[in-house]
């Protein structure tokens, strides 16, 4: 036992020996030895060789940093006299001769210095002070230098013996003087930093080794050059860390910084899990309940009322002007389509008083700011739409945001509000933490990925030159084909999916064009100009300033698309935009606001409203016509005919197949936000006294519509933003009158319809064998802010081949959950037979910069990545075909589809697309008809216009999600000669529809069993006289009065098949309360089934009735339906739904898309009557056909398309 204790006493000795060995500097000089300047090299004296002999570098005791040090100098010798006695030369530099074994890939050197900063340096210079290097001596090359520049910046540089060089920089906060400093100089293979009085300055990341030096001088740089001004103690040299220095990875430390979202020692969790998850601490009104469930916490709403209700969980400290994350992660325990449950957050001052939230519409405590949205400037997070849609009910849902704490706040709640139908959530995390508010962490852009692009120099010169030549002229065109609308070239049947270029000013524009030919592409757009814009000066434009037309630009574009895609097509994105003179020359005719300024356009193509009498601000600005300009109108049809006519006389125009004319607003040519910025130019006056002159004949017809004695036509005046803002009423006008605001937005829309109509018809007749169309008003279908279907119907019919159309904005989560809601009719334009471009300008979550809106936000970014993407594509690409029409692809940002994933997306996109088929006419489908007059009528007050555009939202998101083939109309075309009417026709929106037209679609298409839904009122718009009106509907209508109208549908027949599996509230968010509900509508004792009855009272609201050939349904109140209640109505017209899960559903052209709204799963899914093969386009198996159904797994926000044959 003894010897092996001693044993073990030895070993460790001999261990504490080698370790202290190998810890200890290679090379150390401490100065302490009176009149020894000697380093110690592997602990044997290597000697100190002055520059000059003699010299008195050594100082007294205790004036080092650790006793004696070092003193060099060349200027100002009387400021160190009180160091060294008498001295009156300079004290150049020390070198250290014959070093060997210094560390090349790992080390360390420190070193104390004592600047004085007081050398003086000639005017223009900027003093450098070296304080040590390390080189070779035989050719001087040096490896480590040290060095102060001006007074303030040490800097650091490392030169490799692989070439490469590491330089740190670091700026002192302040010059002192006299102050002594300790400096680290650390480094490996990969890593080099700096750190000044123990903590970390600088680091950088170059791979690289120092060569052997076999000399180190200190003070200064060969000799007397550079002379250090001041004291130098305690150099070291080794491998090891020197004791007290606390070493730090600042790439390490950013990583941990950035994950943390703050220092960890600064910023971190402030909630507690022992008491947020207790259901004690959760406090709530009537109807919620908070129980545990293992370790989670569950939240039960009982569905006792439509109004808002909250509960909110325990109070969490907070810090005023802090900045705090929440995550949130949920399950959907209960839900269906007409359940609101988000999430919120409120702040409270120190006597419990809430400082913002919106108070229930009865008064009682409302919902703080809602979990999906922020107080943070300038930041917007992505909604979860989860919180409103039917969607995700079999996943785990995660969630993160930011907000601010506002002032004289101490604490913050979460909470959870519920409204309409019953629903419970279990949340299984619920935590907030605060973060650095300098790192800005909500916002983020990706990390960059390698691009692909086929950049190569395309065909050369001479190929090009025969590509050109030998080319026949392209000739296009659309035909009706089945429920689909299809594009020929040259009588060959060719998928209309274009490639379309950016607008943007980036170099090799055509190389797109390579790239995305190899990827089935075949048709390309390039962007050119009439005349030049200023706003996009950077297109190629054809019309001069004196009005002649010079061709060549519009020729070179299109030859450099031709060069790229040689056995492709060019479309011509063409801005029909006039000549700056002419803009100069015509004041009259140019857009203004309400002080008689000149609208200003601005990149990328939006008013921005500032006035200019005179001159235009600096940059890319310009004025713009006013639409309502006939004599613009009339000169820029003819300089667009002029240039067609000299492009078709050239041998690249036989490449080009059609083009967009495009312009105006977003260059989309959209009405100018007229409840913000309405034309109010002397043609915009003149314009809507034309529409009355035409409309009304004379004062007398104006002042009986108008019901207004006073008006006139000469004098009548345009509204302004006070006058289109009415905030006590939904409408501006009911029961069969217009009025002063009406007449007003009619006229702003036909305006735009003249102009579009007008230029469409100047190219067609150029160029008679192209295709030729644009954008026609994003918002048509729906209606928001000004925007009508006017426009649109008026133009169905004009010279147009193809209208470009765009889905919703809603993309804050994945598309296989949200409701696509077309803007646009696309189910008129294929009976009109004009082929829709949907626009898929997806944006890629991998490529920055993703600069817009929530694009840039974390929450948006984390939650999206390739599979969104491709998800994304397929959904959209496969609706494009469903309702009949096509879509392009739209590199809207530089690179956002340039890489390799990216690219396999949109490789897959078409191939699906390319597997269409246009079906004959089937009866069984919906029908969806929408009143393009009736948002003539609403209101532009902010409060009202997303009713407008939600209630028929609502009804679209119940027909996708309802499992029947379905498609969009004009209100109009419900009679068209040329339409057949379906098994169901659902009239979403008919305010404006006339009793007389009513009796005819009962008298057209009231047969063969079909059924007729009424949404809303029909003809409340046209006729005052509810008795006439109730005597060609069928049912007893009248409207609801005073706050009734607040009130929503709640289902009262059990018994009626029409009411299967339906109970409680139909509406599916209550966001739009209570505005959409003006008017809502009662029924009287008509002999109808009562189906649904208005909350809390016995007023009837929905009834059906049934007839001998068919049946009719009246919907009351806008907004109440869903998709059980289509499912049902089909189901009365014999109709067999394809789906009857509630997922998103679209089919057509002999495409199915099928979505995983609901999570994951098997869905059951029957097979159309005449279809003998179901062929999976996307990755998905086919589990189970019987020839009647079949059956596929889906995931959670997936997309499966089949191919029907």
């Amino acid at each position: 036992m003894i010897v092996q204790k001693s044993y073990g006493t030895i070993l460790l000795f001999l261990l504490f020996i080698e370790a202290a060995l190998s810890a200890a500097p290679v090379l150390k000089a401490d100065f302490n030895t009176k009149g020894d300047l000697s380093a110690l090299l592997y602990g044997k004296a290597l000697p100190a060789v002055f520059a000059n002999r003699n010299q008195r570098h050594q100082t007294p005791e205790d004036s080092g940093f650790t006793g004696r040090a070092v003193l060099f100098c060349r200027d100002n010798l009387h400021d160190f006299h009180d160091l060294v006695p008498g001295l009156d030369r300079p004290l150049s530099t020390i070198v250290y001769r014959g070093l060997h074994g210094l560390p090349t890939k790992q080390g360390n050197v420190e070193i104390f210095i004592k600047p004085y900063f007081n050398d003086i340096t000639p005017a223009g210079k900027t003093p450098h002070n070296y304080i040590f290097r390390l080189y070779r001596s035989s050719d001087r090359k040096q490896t480590l230098t040290v060095f102060l520049v001006g007074h303030r910046q040490i800097t650091v540089q490392f030169d490799f013996s692989n070439g490469k060089k590491s330089y740190l920089y670091y700026t002192l906060k302040k010059r002192e003087p006299k102050i002594w400093r300790r400096l680290n100089i650390r480094w490996d293979k990969c890593l080099q930093q700096l750190y000044v009085d123990g903590h970390i300055a600088i680091e950088k990341n170059i791979d690289g080794a120092l060569f052997e030096a076999d000399r180190l001088e200190i003070g200064g740089k060969d000799g007397g050059y550079l002379l250090f001004q001041g004291l130098i103690d305690d150099i070291s040299i080794g491998t090891e860390i020197p004791i007290g220095l606390k070493t730090v990875n600042l790439r390490e430390q950013a990583a941990l910084i950035r994950k943390n979202e703050g220092d960890p020692l600064k910023f971190g969790k402030i909630s507690d899990d022992r008491i947020m998850y207790d259901p004690a601490q959760w406090k709530g009104f009537g109807g919620i309940s908070a129980v545990k469930n293992g370790s989670n916490l569950r939240l039960v709403w009982s569905g006792a009322d439509f109004r808002h209700r909250t509960i909110y969980g325990p109070p969490v400290k907070v810090a005023p002007g802090s900045v705090i994350r929440g995550d949130l992660s949920f399950r959907k325990v209960k839900w269906d389509f007409a359940v609101y449950a988000p999430a919120c957050v409120a702040f409270f001052d120190s006597k419990g008083r809430p400082l913002r939230q919106n108070p229930g519409y009865d008064g009682s405590p409302g919902e703080g700011i809602r979990f999906d949205e922020s107080n943070i400037k300038g930041y917007f997070p992505m909604h979860l739409m989860e919180f409103t849609e039917q969607a995700g009910l079999r996943s785990e849902i995660r969630y993160f945001n930011y907000w601010k704490v506002p002032e004289n706040a101490v604490a913050m709640r979460a909470g959870w509000t519920f409204a309409y139908n019953p629903c419970s959530v279990e949340i299984a995390k619920l935590e907030f933490r605060t973060v650095d508010p300098v790192l800005r962490p909500w916002i983020t852009q990706p990390e960059k990925v390698p691009l692909k692009a086929n950049i190569s120099r395309g065909t050369t010169d001479a190929e090009l030159e025969k590509n050109i030549a030998s080319r026949k002229r392209a000739v296009a065109e659309v035909r009706k084909e089945g429920d689909r609308v299809e594009l020929y070239i040259d009588g060959k049947r060719t998928l209309p999916a274009f490639m379309h270029n950016t607008p943007y000013p980036v170099k090799n524009v055509p190389w797109y064009s390579n790239t995305f030919a190899q990827l089935g592409f075949k048709i390309s757009t390039v962007w050119v100009s009439l005349g030049r814009s200023p706003v996009d000066s950077h297109l190629p434009f054809v019309l001069k300033e004196d009005g002649t037309i010079d061709i060549a630009p519009w020729r070179e574009a299109v030859r450099e698309i031709v060069r790229q895609a040689p056995d492709g097509y060019v479309m011509l994105a063409l801005n029909v935009f006039p000549t700056m003179r002419w803009l100069e020359e015509n004041p009259d005719e140019l857009m203004k606001n309400g002080k008689g300024e000149n609208f200003i356009f601005g990149y990328p193509h939006y008013p921005i409203g500032k006035g200019a009498a005179e001159r235009l601000p600096p940059g890319n600005f310009s004025w713009y016509p006013s639409m309502f300009s006939k004599k613009y109108m009339e000169y820029i049809c003819n300089a667009l005919r002029k240039a067609l006519l000299e492009f078709e006389k050239t041998p690249e125009s036989k490449a080009v197949i059609g083009a967009y004319l495009v312009g105006g607003d977003d260059a989309q040519f959209r009405l100018p936000n007229i409840a913000f910025t309405p034309d109010l130019s002397p043609c915009a006056l003149n314009g809507f006294r034309d529409f009355l002159r035409q409309k009304y004949g004379n004062d007398v017809n104006l002042r009986r519509e108008w019901n207004d004695p006073d008006a006139s036509i000469e004098n009548v005046s345009l509204p302004l933003q006070k006058d289109l803002w009415v905030a006590d009423r939904a409408y501006y006008s009911m029961g069969g009158h217009s009025s002063w605001l009406s007449d007003y937005k009619t006229s702003y829309a036909l305006s735009d319809r003249r102009f579009k109509t007008a230029i469409r018809k100047a190219a067609k007749s150029a160029v008679p064998r192209m295709i030729i169309g644009g954008y026609d008003c994003a918002y048509g279908m729906t209606g928001s802010w000004g925007h009508t279907g006017l426009h649109f119907a008026e133009g169905i019919e004009d010279a147009a081949d193809f209208y470009i159309w765009i889905p919703s904005y809603g993309r804050d989560r994945d598309n296989g959950d949200l409701p696509l809601k077309p803007y646009q009719f696309t189910g008129s334009l294929v009976l009109h037979g004009k082929l829709g471009i949907l626009e898929m300008d997806i944006r890629n979550p991998n490529i920055p910069n993703l600069y817009f809106g929530h694009y840039k936000s974390r929450n948006w970014q984390e939650t999206h990545n390739y599979r969104t993407f491709a998800t994304a594509l397929n959904r959209l690409a496969a609706s494009a075909i469903a309702l009949g029409g096509g879509f392009h692809c739209y590199n809207l940002q530089p690179h956002w589809f340039l890489s390799d994933k990216a690219q396999d997306a949109w490789r897959n996109a078409f191939r699906i697309a390319e597997q269409r088929r246009g079906e004959g006419f089937s009866e069984e489908q919906i029908a969806v008809f929408i009143d393009e007059n009736s948002n003539l009528y609403s209101n532009l007050h902010p409060h009202w216009v997303p009713s407008f555009f939600n209630f028929k939202g609502q009804v679209v998101a119940a027909v996708q999600r309802a499992g029947f083939k379905h498609n969009y109309y004009l209100l109009r075309d419900a009679l068209h000669p040329d339409f057949k009417a379906p098994l169901m026709l659902l009239f979403a929106d008919a305010g404006t529809m006339t009793p007389e037209e009513i009796v005819k679609i009962r008298e057209r298409h009231g047969n063969s069993g079909r059924v007729i839904v009424w949404h809303g009122c029909p003809g409340f718009l046209a006729c005052g006289d509810y008795e006439t009106l109730s005597k060609s509907l069928g049912f007893d209508v009248s409207p609801l009065q005073g706050n009734r109208q607040q009130t929503p549908l709640v289902a009262a027949n059990d018994t009626d098949p029409v009411m299967k599996g339906i109970s409680g509230f139909f509406m599916q968010e209550p966001n739009f309360l209570p505005f959409v509900f003006s008017p809502s509508w009662r029924i009287g004792k008509d002999g109808s089934t009562i189906l649904a009855k208005y909350y809390g009272t016995d007023i009837p609201g929905m009834a059906v009735k049934r007839y001998q050939d068919h049946t009719e349904i009246f919907i009351g109140q806008p907004g109440s339906v869903s998709p059980q209640l289509i499912r049902n109505a089909g189901a009365e017209a014999k109709m067999h739904p394809l789906l009857e899960s509630d997922d998103l559903f679209i089919y057509g052209g002999s495409l199915m898309t099928v979505c995983g709204s609901l999570g994951r799963g098997i869905r059951k899914i029957r097979i159309p009557d005449g279809i003998r093969e179901v062929v999976p386009l996307t990755p998905h198996k086919v589990l189970h056909n019987d020839g009647k159904n079949f059956e596929v797994d889906i995931s959670d926000a997936d997309v499966a398309v089949f191919l029907l044959k």
